[in-house]
């Protein structure tokens, strides 16, 4: 255990805080790195975000490559204007995170061998092309990078937030809460797009076999002695793509608030993961925690749960 705080600690030494002359290259890079359909909304915010720079004292930048780390608060900047104020599912932010975060629309990983295992999980967001210099920061340094560059989500606001857990790790709060208000308020949405289309019960627009796998599963739950949930409750993870995908579903009721039907596939590949990780407790790595904030806001924005 010293041997690894002792790596942590020399790793942390190779960056110091934020100096003048650094927003000034910084700004310089927003400018010239921003994708031409990211510069308005990244205009809009650059002031905000100067200002929240030059107030933080964390170490941020690399010492013997500041350009890289100016590199990466420049990336994060323009994905945080952009991920707020572009409509979630435009062409123009799907491919700039694509870019940045990889390429999932093929991706459809299980990372089960890998929970005990940072390293390999990092490697896998890596193939997929995710940009290893946006989390290359000290740990401190990188929750305020997210938190400069507004990507982070933050807190949970009252009326969205989850009932209590016990048993969720205090490191895994924030992702666990809104994994969990992503999915309540998905179910929900999926619900009421489906019962608004005809008379019929909105179950007879699920893809076939997937009521009579809810109803078995919500047998054993009460079997168990839990209390009896709706029935889109007992959905799995893979049955929201399922559901919104089916050729109907798509064209009477999801096409015209997601509009690209891989870039919905891409979003919950990319978040599918992750959910395991949280779900088994473990810690997120930062590719994972940085990927979460951008796809959760990118989804509840789309279904009208967040405004930016």
């Amino acid at each position: 255990m010293s041997g690894l705080r002792e790596a942590v600690a020399r790793y942390e030494s190779q960056f110091r805080p934020v100096i003048h002359n650094d927003l000034l290259e910084i700004s310089k890079l927003v400018q010239q790195m921003a994708r031409p359909e990211w510069s308005e909304p990244l205009a809009k915010m650059r002031a905000d975000f100067e200002r929240q720079m030059a107030a933080f004292r964390t170490p941020l930048i690399n010492i013997q490559d500041s350009l890289k780390s100016f590199r990466a608060m420049g990336e994060l900047a323009a994905m945080g204007a952009a991920v707020r104020t572009i409509a979630p599912f435009e062409p123009a932010l799907v491919l700039g995170l694509r870019a940045e975060i990889g390429d999932w629309r093929e991706a459809e990983i299980d990372v089960s061998p890998l929970l005990d295992d940072p390293a390999g999980r990092v490697a896998v967001f890596e193939e997929q092309g995710f940009n290893s210099e946006l989390t290359d920061f000290p740990t401190e340094g990188f929750e305020a990078a997210l938190s400069i560059t507004h990507i982070e989500l933050g807190l949970v606001a009252a009326e969205l937030a989850p009932p209590p857990a016990e048993s969720v790790p205090g490191f895994n709060k924030g992702a666990y809460e809104w994994l969990f208000v992503f999915e309540r308020e998905l179910r929900l949405f999926i619900e009421k797009r489906l019962s608004s289309i005809d008379s019929k019960p909105w179950q007879t627009r699920l893809p076939a076999g997937m009521h009579d796998k809810w109803q078995a599963k919500r047998a054993e739950a009460l079997a168990k002695g839990e209390i009896e949930q709706p029935l889109i409750h007992y959905a799995d993870f893979a049955d929201y793509t399922d559901i919104i995908l089916s050729r109907a579903n798509w064209r009477d009721c999801f096409r015209s608030t997601f509009k690209h039907e891989e870039a919905v596939r891409e979003g919950f590949n990319r978040l599918r993961p992750i959910r395991i990780v949280v779900a088994h407790m473990r810690v997120l790595t930062a590719a994972e925690w940085l990927t979460l904030n951008l796809e959760v806001r990118r989804f509840l924005r789309a279904i009208g749960v967040l405004r930016t």
